[in-house]
């Protein structure tokens, strides 16, 4: 049988060091509660670690481009990358929508769990601070979902992170960049 001709991956052999912002890495948590299977897409910037989260029913590249849309609209900054496993929800319709968008979309080697240690540390934080306190409500999905947004909201305006010098990510971002306090826009000075 002959193969399609398939697009070389790019690959990232270490955990990168960014200076800038904007180079995104993403992975979905899969969680089963009482026989129920759970998805939960992430993804955060490196630098300066704006996150998003959103629950969804299956695990589907269709699912990760409405995932992906949805970062974009929230996220205050450019895209300049995007760094995934090699998970199948991260091929077919997502890859094309990212070579269409002309996104360079990086993928780890298998069973390196060490080169996404920043989105494996959201995950668990996501986890821990807000699926693990919220298991009674998992069943009444928009509750939970509305809950998830709220804490999404609280995680990127008022938890301190130790990286960026005990400030929130919109708080660093507008610190460190020209944005105007009202709203994470760019202002010319």
């Amino acid at each position: 049988m002959k193969r399609k001709h398939q697009i070389k991956r790019l690959r990232i052999k270490r955990s990168p060091k960014y200076s800038d912002s904007g180079h995104i890495i993403a992975d979905t948590i899969e969680r089963i509660t009482d026989g129920v299977r759970d998805y939960f897409y992430c993804a955060l910037d490196h630098q300066f670690k704006f996150g998003l989260a959103l629950n969804y029913k299956s695990k589907t590249s269709r699912n990760m481009v409405d995932f992906y849309q949805k970062f974009k609209s929230v996220y205050p900054l450019t895209v300049k990358d995007w760094q995934t496993d090699n998970g199948g929800e991260n091929l077919g319709e997502f890859e094309d929508r990212l070579i269409e968008d002309k996104i360079p979309h990086f993928f780890s080697y298998p069973r390196c769990p060490k080169i996404n240690a920043v989105i494996e540390r959201f995950n668990r934080t996501i986890q821990e601070d807000f699926v693990d306190q919220n298991l009674d409500v998992i069943d009444d999905k928009p509750e939970f979902n509305r809950r998830l947004g709220e804490y999404i909201i609280w995680y990127n305006t008022q938890k301190p992170h130790q990286t960026l010098g005990l400030k929130s990510p919109i708080n660093y971002l507008i610190e460190n960049n020209p944005m105007s306090n009202k709203s994470v826009t760019s202002t010319k000075i």
